[in-house]
């Protein structure tokens, strides 16, 4: 669409004042054609009704163009040539500002999204080492929990206090695509160990792929309390590079006549971005084991 503005002062008309009454009604009109379309809650979905509302706003702008001096010239595709209050009619008319503007496609939101694991079924021990256990759904740094209470509450695998237990546990997942898994976790009896691995977290894929992380203690896993001696004196060490691992809950305890501290942590695992079948729980020390008190599995959801 082609336009030439200029002025025409050879064909000027006085305008009297019934037409410019008229010309300020119809701009009423068109200012509220424009109002009543841009203001809905709602857009005009109806063919006719918008038609109409095009028809309205077209011929009340041509009667307030044809007051103004001046004069205005349009050429649309080659084919049509106005001026004046036509010219106007016609610029309404072929102009549909939904169509010129690009529509504004909001970003992605990417959202974590998760699962919280039953281990109800494998639980075999109460949360002893706690005065004050956390019980029912609770979120440590945004990950939410589900951790049970009673004497069935964690699942504890086999050490030289409890040589009765299993040193085997796994939980099926039912295929979870995943990019984390976010374990509750303590030692038994670690301090009493060496600084190798005392187990291991098996996750694997239906791929048939797995990641394996080791549990060595002061680096991905530590006792469930210590006392402020024990606390200050240990030699930690960073864990590996797919891991992170921090305090989530912290107790102050009196021990006999120690002072001591009672904890929760929580090891999250990076994992390859495949379904998940199931998760093993592996005790492989003699002296150490194994508590799991809850585990929740992070995917990634776009919305």
């Amino acid at each position: 669409m082609n336009l030439g503005i200029g002025n025409n002062n050879n064909n000027e008309q006085s305008v009297t004042q019934f037409e410019r009454l008229i010309a300020a009604a119809f701009g009423f009109v068109f200012l509220g054609v424009l109002a009543y379309a841009g203001l809905r809650d709602r857009p005009i979905s109806d063919p006719g009704q918008l038609l109409l509302l095009r028809v309205v706003a077209a011929v009340s702008a041509a009667a307030c163009a044809a007051i103004i001096p001046g004069f205005i010239a349009v050429r649309f595709k080659n084919s049509l040539r106005a001026g004046g209050a036509v010219a106007a009619l016609t610029i309404i008319w072929f102009t549909n500002p939904p169509a010129v503007i690009s529509p504004i496609v909001p970003n992605p939101v990417i959202a974590p999204k998760f699962e919280l694991i039953d281990i109800s079924h494998v639980a075999n021990t109460k949360i002893d080492w706690l005065s004050n256990p956390p019980i029912g759904r609770q979120v440590y740094d945004n990950i939410p929990f589900n951790i049970h209470g009673g004497p069935a509450a964690v699942l504890q695998t086999k050490h030289v206090g409890r040589m009765d237990l299993p040193d085997h546990f796994e939980i099926t997942v039912y295929e979870i695509t995943a990019s984390r898994v976010h374990f509750l976790i303590s030692g038994v009896y670690t301090k009493f160990g060496d600084l190798d691995s005392i187990g291991q977290l098996v996750i694997n894929h239906k791929s048939g792929n797995r990641e394996v992380v080791e549990l060595i203690p002061y680096s991905t896993i530590r006792e469930t309390w210590m006392s402020e001696t024990d606390l200050f004196s240990m030699k930690w060490s960073e864990p590996p590079v797919n891991t992170t691992w921090r305090n989530v809950r912290i107790e102050d305890q009196i021990r006999g006549t120690t002072h001591a501290k009672a904890f929760l942590d929580m090891l999250s695992v990076d994992v390859a971005h495949e379904p998940i079948t199931n998760i093993e729980i592996r005790s492989s020390h003699s002296i150490a084991g194994l508590i799991v008190t809850a585990i929740t599995i992070e995917s990634i959801s776009v919305i």
